[in-house]
């Protein structure tokens, strides 16, 4: 939730807040208050899907260790399948914290206020 900071400028410097040309800036609550509850409920909701996801993974890599058919090529075939479900769940991992947990923090520019 976001929320203009109307305190003056005095107020703001003491939180932190930079003014640019003026213009009073929009926060969201957790960067204008860092130690809320918002990043310990986020840890827990970000971490579920990871490990969630991990088993389900986990699973299809040891289904394709056992169900693939013997045959000269069972090696090749069990490495490319295990080789994919591994960079397919990586790839989703990174992206899925990045979303999370971006390292530039979004900034509103003041010349699109109204």
């Amino acid at each position: 939730m976001a929320r203009t900071v109307s305190h003056g400028r005095e107020a703001s410097k003491r939180e932190g807040v930079t003014w640019r040309s003026g213009h009073q800036p929009i926060l969201p609550d957790y960067i204008i208050h860092p130690a809320s509850n918002h990043q310990k409920d986020t840890v827990m909701a970000s971490l579920f899907p990871v490990i969630f996801l991990l088993i389900i993974v986990l699973g299809l890599e040891a289904c394709t260790y056992l169900l693939v058919p013997k045959g000269p090529q069972q090696v090749t075939i069990r490495t490319a399948l295990m080789l994919t479900f591994a960079a397919c769940y990586l790839m989703w991992m990174v992206t899925y914290m990045a979303q999370l947990h971006p390292l530039v923090a979004p900034y509103r520019s003041p010349k699109l206020e109204i």
